[in-house]
């Protein structure tokens, strides 16, 4: 007799959706769009060791400098963060996120392509690294951030600022 599979089997888990203002993903102008969402990270990501408690967070500032707007970055050509892994500990425990920043929706395309020909990787391998007690102490960033004027995606870690 063949097994049926159990709805549990044909549902893929997604990754909770985080959002900590407004209680929705901020709305974007039409020249923006969000890179990725949060069904294709909760597939991609599904087999890393913090699925089952990493959060997504769609944040529309993409900068370091959280007075600028997205309409402001993009006007000026300025490189900008367009996803991050964010790891930081408190009292009730580890806290993981991928963030998610827009993108001018005319390079949509072509920053998703970058993401999934070598983002992707990177973040896959930072994710899956073993950690020491003095490295799960602080806080950590591993950002992905697009250059618009020479059109190319890098993935680099960084302290909490």
């Amino acid at each position: 007799m063949n097994a049926q599979p159990t709805q549990q089997d044909d549902t893929k888990r997604l990754f909770e959706v985080y959002m900590p203002v407004e209680g929705r993903k901020p709305r974007l102008a039409k020249r923006f769009s969000w890179p990725v969402g949060v069904e294709l990270l909760s597939s991609r990501f599904a087999h890393i060791p913090q699925a089952d408690s990493i959060r997504v967070w769609f944040d529309d500032h993409p900068s370091t400098d959280y007075t600028l707007t997205m309409e402001q970055i993009a006007n000026r050509g300025e490189a900008h963060r367009i996803l991050t892994v964010w790891y930081y500990y408190k009292r009730t425990g580890a806290e993981w996120f991928l963030m998610v920043y827009p993108v001018e929706a005319v390079r949509r395309t072509a920053i998703h392509a970058m993401l999934f020909d070598s983002a992707f990787a990177a973040l896959d391998s930072w994710l899956c690294e073993t950690r020491t007690p003095v490295w799960l102490g602080s806080p950590h960033h591993l950002d992905c951030i697009f250059d618009p004027l020479v059109q190319t995606l890098s993935v680099v870690e960084r302290a909490q600022s």
